[in-house]
C-alpha cells in the first residue's frame, strides 16, 4: 500500500493449494486485489477497485454417480484387498485398455480406483469482480455517491471417461467439455444526510436507487464414443451433442430511502421505505413495497439503574422483505433439443403469479453488568412469509408437466436468539473470557395452496417422511406367513430436519504471551436420513449385514397379520434387500469439539529489532477434533448419501502484522 494525502493505491495477493483426503484430488487458487482511492478534489473523490481470481480445480469431491469414488468404495466387496483394486486395469491381447473389475459390465458400478483414475474431471473458473465509485459533497451533511459494480465469472469444465467405463454402456470413451459464461450489472446511487435540526434531535439517512440485472450462456459439447479410444479431442468423436443455452436473471429496479432520527443520543427511530420492481414478475403486477421500522431506547441513560447494571437497551422491529421469483416463470417456454427437436417445459408456469414477502416482528434486549465484564443480548421474532414461491408436483393426469410453480400460503417462524458473554477471572497475567449462545426456530406451515398436501398443514418445512414397516393396530411390525417384512402404504412421519435448538460454547483463556481458546457445538433434536448405511447393507458391506449370515438366518421380530407372533427365519441376503430404503433415519443430536487454538503472541522486543514486523502471532490450529455425543453413523450436517466423511483438520498459522 502506498501514496499520498491525495491518492492511495493498495494491491494484494494471496494463493491457496490444498490437496483432498482422496488422491488426484486437488485445488489451487489465486487472487490479485487492486484499489486505488483518488481524492481530485475537497467535494470529489474516486473509488476504482477490480479483483481477479483464478482456480483449478482437479476432480473435486462429487457425488455425480458416474465419477463418485466414495460410493465404490462402500459398495466393494470385503473380501477383495485393496492391493488387488488398486490393479484397476490391464491390456487385454489386442493393446485395448480394460477395468479390472470383480463384475464387468455393471452400470451400477466399477472398480473404486479406475473412477479414481480414469473418471477424470478438471475445471477452471476465472471471476473479475470490479468496482467504480464516485463521491461528491455537497456541503458538510450532504454528499452523493454513484457507483457500479461488475461480477464476471468464466467456468472451463473439462470431463473425461475412458473406454470401458461401464456407466455410459454402448458408447466408450465420454468427453464433454463447456463454457459457461455469466455476468452481473450493479448500478445505483445514493443520497446521504447527516443534520442536527435542534440542541437534540439528529436527522441522518440515505434516499437512493439501483438496477440490477445478470446473463448468462453456456456452450456444452459431448462426446458420445471416440474414433481413437482414449484419445481425447473434439476431432475424434464418433458422435457430437452440443448444446447451447443463454438468458437473464429478472432485472431489478429498486428505490428507497433509509433514516434515523436521534433524541439526546439516547432514542432512536429507525424507518426504511423500499419498493421494487421485478421482470421476472407479469406484467403490471411488477412492483411490491416493502417497509421496515424500529425503535430502540438506551435505558441506562434515560433511567436510573442499580449500580451493577452498567448499560442497558431494548429494542423493537417490524420489518418487511420481498422476493419477485425466478426468471421465465411467468409463461411456459420450450427448448431446442439437439436436431432441433422442440420440447415444452416440465415445469408449468403461473402467469398471475405474485411475488413473496415476509414480515417479522422482534424485540430485543442488550445489556451489561458488573462493569462490562458481564454482558447479555437477548432476542425474540416472529416472521410470517405470504405467497411463498414454490415448485410443487401436478397431479398425474397432468402429462405434459411433472410439477407447478405456485404462491403457497403462509408459512411461519418464530424463534428465541441469546447471547451471554463475560470475563469469569481477571488477573494481572491471566484472563478467562467466555461466551455462550444460544438459538432456536420453530416453523410452521399455516396455509398452503389448495392443490398441496394436506398432511403438510400444520407441519413445518423440512418435516421427514420415509417408508416405514407395516404395523397393526397395536403398533407392532408386520410380516408375511414366510417371515418377509411387510411395509407400510406411502410414507410415515419421522420428524423434523430442523434442531430444536443449537448451542455453542466459546472459550479464550489467556496467560501472558500464551492463550488458549476453544469451540464447542450443541445441536438438540431434529432428525437426518441419509442413504450410506443402507447402501452398504444392502450391499453386505457394513458391519450390521453380518447379523444373520450365521445359525440359521434371522427372525424378525413382528406379527403375521392374524396377530400370531412370527417364527420364521429368512436368509441375511433376503432380509437386507428388502429392507432397503426402511430404517435408515437418526437423530440429529450432537456435539463436538469444533475449533481449538493454542497461539503464541512474540515478544515485542524481539521484533522491534527486525524494524519491519509490528506484530506477529504464531498458532496451532485443529478443527473438527472429535466428538462428545453422536447419534447417526455419520456426521448429521452431511446430507448428501455415499458423501465424503468430515474431515479433522490440524494446521499452524503465522500472523504478521508491518
Amino acid at each position: 500500500m502506498g501514496g499520498d494525502s491525495l491518492m492511495q493505491t493498495y494491491f494484494s495477493y494471496g494463493n491457496t493449494n490444498a490437496k483432498g483426503i482422496i488422491p488426484n484430488q486437488s485445488y489451487n487458487r489465486n487472487n490479485f486485489d487492486l484499489r486505488i482511492d483518488n481524492k481530485i478534489t475537497s467535494r470529489l473523490s474516486f473509488t476504482a477497485k477490480v479483483t481477479y481470481i483464478i482456480e483449478n480445480n482437479n476432480n473435486k469431491a462429487t457425488t455425480d454417480s458416474h465419477v463418485d469414488v466414495y460410493s465404490r468404495i462402500l459398495k466393494a466387496p470385503v473380501s477383495i484387498p485393496l492391493t488387488e483394486m488398486q490393479k484397476y486395469e490391464y491390456f487385454d491381447s489386442l493393446g485395448n485398455r480394460k477395468q479390472s473389475f470383480w463384475k464387468p459390465g455393471s452400470v451400477f458400478n466399477s472398480n473404486p480406483y479406475w473412477a479414481l483414475n480414469r473418471h477424470l474431471f478438471y475445471e477452471q473458473k476465472d471471476r473479475i469482480l470490479g468496482l467504480l465509485s464516485a463521491k461528491y459533497s455537497f456541503t458538510d451533511w450532504l454528499d452523493l455517491q454513484v457507483r457500479a459494480s461488475m461480477d464476471k465469472l468464466i467456468q472451463k469444465p473439462d470431463d473425461r471417461m475412458y473406454e470401458d467405463s461401464y456407466f455410459w454402456a454402448g458408447y466408450g470413451n465420454v468427453y464433454s467439455l463447456r463454457n459457461l459464461r455469466s455476468t452481473s450489472i450493479n448500478v445505483d446511487a445514493l443520497l446521504s444526510f447527516n443534520r442536527k435540526l435542534t440542541k437534540k434531535i439528529e436527522l441522518n439517512g440515505n434516499i437512493g436507487a439501483s438496477v440490477q440485472e445478470s446473463k448468462y450462456e453456456s456452450l456444452e459439447l459431448n462426446a458420445l464414443g471416440l474414433i481413437k479410444p482414449d484419445f481425447f479431442f473434439m476431432q475424434n468423436t464418433k458422435n457430437l451433442i452440443s448444446n447451447n443455452l443463454y438468458g437473464r436473471s429478472p432485472q431489478i429496479q429498486s428505490i428507497y430511502g433509509v433514516t434515523t432520527w436521534s433524541y439526546d443520543n439516547v432514542l432512536y427511530l429507525n424507518a426504511t421505505l423500499r419498493n421494487d420492481w421485478s421482470s421476472a414478475l407479469a406484467s403490471g403486477n411488477q412492483s411490491y413495497f416493502y417497509p421496515t421500522f424500529g425503535l430502540s431506547a438506551l435505558i441506562s441513560d434515560i433511567i436510573k439503574l442499580p449500580s451493577w447494571i452498567s448499560y442497558g437497551k431494548v429494542r423493537i422491529t417490524y420489518a418487511n422483505s420481498g422476493f419477485g421469483g425466478n426468471q421465465y416463470l411467468d409463461r411456459n417456454y420450450f427448448s431446442v433439443l439437439p436436431g432441433g427437436v422442440i420440447s415444452p417445459s416440465s415445469l408449468r408456469a403461473t402467469a398471475d403469479y405474485k411475488p413473496e414477502l415476509t414480515s417479522t416482528y422482534e424485540a430485543g434486549l442488550d445489556s451489561r453488568f458488573f462493569n462490562g465484564r458481564l454482558g447479555l443480548s437477548l432476542t425474540y421474532y416472529q416472521s410470517s412469509t405470504i405467497n411463498q414461491l414454490i415448485q410443487l408436483a401436478t397431479p398425474s393426469v397432468a402429462s405434459l408437466y411433472a410439477n407447478e410453480y405456485v404462491n403457497a400460503g403462509l408459512i411461519q417462524n418464530r424463534g428465541l436468539e441469546f447471547v451471554l458473554d463475560g470475563r469469569p477471572l481477571k488477573t494481572r497475567n491471566f484472563s478467562w473470557d467466555a461466551t455462550i449462545n444460544f438459538s432456536s426456530n420453530k416453523n410452521k406451515i399455516v396455509r398452503l395452496d389448495s392443490g398441496s398436501t394436506s398432511r403438510l398443514i400444520g407441519g413445518s418445512i423440512g418435516d421427514v417422511y420415509a417408508q416405514d414397516w407395516g404395523r397393526d393396530a397395536q403398533g407392532r411390525r408386520l410380516v408375511d406367513d414366510n417371515g418377509r417384512p411387510i411395509f407400510g402404504i406411502g410414507t410415515a412421519y419421522f420428524g423434523k430436519s430442523q434442531p430444536d435448538y443449537m448451542l455453542g460454547f466459546m472459550n479464550e483463556l489467556s496467560y501472558k504471551s500464551f492463550s488458549l481458546s476453544f469451540l464447542i457445538d450443541y445441536s438438540h433434536g431434529g432428525v437426518v436420513n441419509q442413504n450410506t448405511q443402507d447402501l452398504m447393507d444392502i450391499q453386505g458391506t457394513s458391519q450390521a449385514s453380518l447379523q444373520g449370515r450365521e445359525g440359521g438366518g434371522l427372525i424378525i421380530d413382528g406379527y403375521t397379520s392374524d396377530g400370531k407372533k412370527n417364527n420364521k427365519s429368512i436368509n441375511a441376503e433376503s432380509y437386507w434387500t428388502n429392507v432397503n430404503g426402511v430404517g435408515y433415519i437418526y437423530s440429529a443430536t450432537n456435539m463436538r469439539l469444533r475449533e481449538v487454538e493454542l497461539s503464541y503472541r512474540i515478544s515485542n522486543r524481539l521484533l522491534d529489532k527486525t524494524h519491519i514486523i509490528k506484530s506477529a502471532k504464531l498458532s496451532l490450529v485443529g478443527r473438527n477434533l472429535f466428538w462428545f455425543e453422536i447419534h447417526s453413523p455419520f456426521d448429521p450436517e452431511i446430507s448428501q448419501s455415499a458423501a465424503q466423511p468430515t474431515t479433522r483438520n490440524i494446521g499452524v498459522n503465522l500472523k504478521l502484522s508491518f
